[in-house]
This record gives C-alpha cells, sequence and structure tokens, in this order.
C-alpha cells in the first residue's frame, strides 16, 4: 500500500461541490481537495454561509478545504476569522492560476514577479491574530522561472504550511514539459514542506517522478483525476481498477447531480462536455469520442452516444 497524500487540484467550473460529491460515491484515494479559487477582495468580502456551501463537506470521503484568490492581506485575514468558529483552519492562497483575466490584476501567477506584493501580504496576515495554517500554491514564475527565487526568499520568511510548486511559467499555461530540473532546485531552496503538482496522467507518471523526488509525500493531481478517476486508487494500490460500470453510473450521476441545480432539469448540461474533454483522452480514438460528445444538445443524445463510447471503444487505464 502506498502512503502518498493526494490532493485533488482546484479546477475552476469542474472540480466543485457537485463533482466531490458524486466522485466520492465511486471512487477512493484522495485524501484532501482545494475548492476551486473563492475570488475575495477587502470591499466585497465573501459570507461565511456562501463559503460553507462552495466548501460542503459533507458526504465526502476525504477532507476539503478553501482556495483563495486575492492580492488582499485584509482579505485573507477577515476570511480566515470567518472560518475558525466552523472549525475550518486550513486555507490554499493561489499564485499559480496562469489565465489573463486573473494576471492583469495581479492575483494568481500575475503575483509572481511581485515579489514586494508577496512579502507586503505576508506580513500583514502573520503579524495580525491569524490562527489558520496557509499554503500556497505556485508556479515557478509568470514571465520566466527565475521569477520564483526570490519568491521563495520571501516564503522562507513566514510559517507557510506548506507550498505546493507546478513546475511550468504562467505563460506556457499547461503547454510544453513540466521542468523538473528547475522543481528540485526550488524544493531544495525552501525551507517549507514541498508538494508536487503538474502532469501525473497514470500510475507510471507518478512512480517515474517519486522515484526522482522519493522525499515528495503530497502529490497535487488535477486533470489526471479528471480524465482518469481511478488514478488516485491506482496510484496507491498499483493495479487497475476500470469498471465501465461505475464509469456509466458516474458519469450519469454526475450529469444529473449537475441538472438538479438547474431550473430546468430535463435541459442537457453543457458542462458535461468539458468533462469529457478529459474523459475522452481515457479511451481510444479520443479525437473522435470528443467530437461525437460536442454534437450533443439532450438528454437524450447524451444516454445514447455515450453507451456507444462505453460499448465501442476501449479504456486505455
Amino acid at each position: 500500500m502506498n502512503n502518498s497524500t493526494i490532493i485533488l487540484a482546484p479546477l475552476q467550473g469542474l472540480t466543485d461541490a457537485v463533482y466531490r460529491k458524486v466522485y466520492s460515491k465511486y471512487f477512493s484515494g484522495i485524501d484532501i481537495a482545494y475548492t476551486p479559487y473563492i475570488s475575495l477582495n477587502e470591499k466585497n468580502p465573501i459570507k461565511a454561509s456562501k463559503t460553507l456551501k462552495l466548501i460542503d463537506r459533507g458526504n465526502v470521503s476525504f477532507k476539503v478545504f478553501p482556495q483563495l484568490l486575492t492580492n488582499k492581506a485584509e482579505a485573507i485575514i477577515d476570511f480566515a476569522a470567518s472560518l475558525t468558529k466552523h472549525k475550518i483552519n486550513n486555507i490554499n492562497l493561489n499564485m499559480g492560476c496562469p489565465y489573463p483575466i486573473v494576471t492583469k490584476k495581479k492575483k494568481g501567477a500575475g503575483m509572481l514577479p511581485e515579489p514586494k506584493l508577496i512579502d507586503d501580504i505576508l506580513q500583514k496576515v502573520f503579524s495580525s491574530n491569524f490562527d489558520s495554517h496557509l499554503s500556497i500554491k505556485l508556479r515557478l514564475g509568470f514571465f520566466n522561472k527565475n521569477e520564483i527565487i526570490e519568491v521563495i526568499n520571501v516564503l522562507n520568511n513566514y510559517p507557510l504550511s506548506e507550498i505546493i510548486i507546478h513546475p511550468r511559467i504562467g505563460t506556457e499555461y499547461y503547454t510544453g514539459k513540466v521542468d523538473l530540473d528547475f522543481f528540485e532546485k526550488c524544493m531544495h531552496l525552501s525551507k517549507h514542506t514541498v508538494i508536487y503538482n503538474g502532469d501525473i496522467f497514470s500510475a507510471d507518471d507518478y512512480v517515474r517522478i517519486k522515484n526522482r523526488f522519493p522525499e515528495i509525500t503530497s502529490w497535487m493531481l488535477g486533470r489526471g483525476i479528471l480524465q482518469n478517476p481511478w488514478l488516485p486508487q491506482q496510484i496507491k494500490n498499483a493495479k487497475n481498477n476500470y469498471s465501465e460500470e461505475v464509469f456509466r453510473t458516474f458519469h450519469i450521476d454526475l450529469m444529473e447531480s449537475i441538472s438538479d441545480l438547474k431550473r430546468d432539469k430535463d435541459i442537457f448540461p453543457q458542462r458535461m462536455k468539458e468533462y469529457w474533454w478529459y474523459f475522452a483522452k481515457s479511451f481510444d480514438s479520443s479525437e473522435k469520442i470528443f467530437n461525437q460528445i460536442k454534437k450533443i444538445n439532450s438528454k437524450e443524445e447524451y444516454y445514447t452516444t455515450t453507451e456507444n463510447i462505453l460499448t465501442n471503444h476501449k479504456w486505455l487505464y
């Protein structure tokens, strides 16, 4: 049995409370999940009741902690204080989101070229009556990977619970290869526990990276779990757990659960196409499969098309 800690990465619009609840009914292996980012600023603080709904830790087999998107210390302090009474005291700060809608506001990965800004935020947070565990998710930089060196020097001055590093820069989004050499350099520079995140799509990927970094004990997986929901179990149990019937029931349950949120529950939830962008990659002829999914506009079409996929295509993992 593999004792590594598996963390579900926060993917905006995908790994929310609905997905986590449905996932937990059919699969195991995840130990912790971070919510898709909760955007905060000091002028429009989010209410604790809404946050609790976003976190929604009920009926899942793993711990759920909030991830924040903000560049305001006051927002972090107030948010943490509002949740302490609910016994939520683990918070993650997003310094890795690479998309322009976020980075142009000097949030997410847009903070990485601004070590002074990061230092000011953390100084204010930790000089307050801050009583939560704060971790940070980041990339190697936004424009270039050398940016993280100065950022790590800043982070080393504060009592963070851990840092999660995705070994790409922001402008790469998710293209190209992860830079494991530079990840290793960062790991040795950091005084904090380092969690690895990036491009683990199979148990073989995990074993390859684990063999290179045996000191890493926690692993954040996002796209890999969306693509193959058995991946955490395969990492921990070293065996293929695929079941056509389990996958069939899971994706239908996910569709119906998303539909239940809508006013007209009979309308096919287009969001399922986003999930199938990932699911399709676990079958042969993945491009052909996704092209079929893209044409779906009704639940009837969905049932027929997905049944055809499961009958005529092979699961690869």
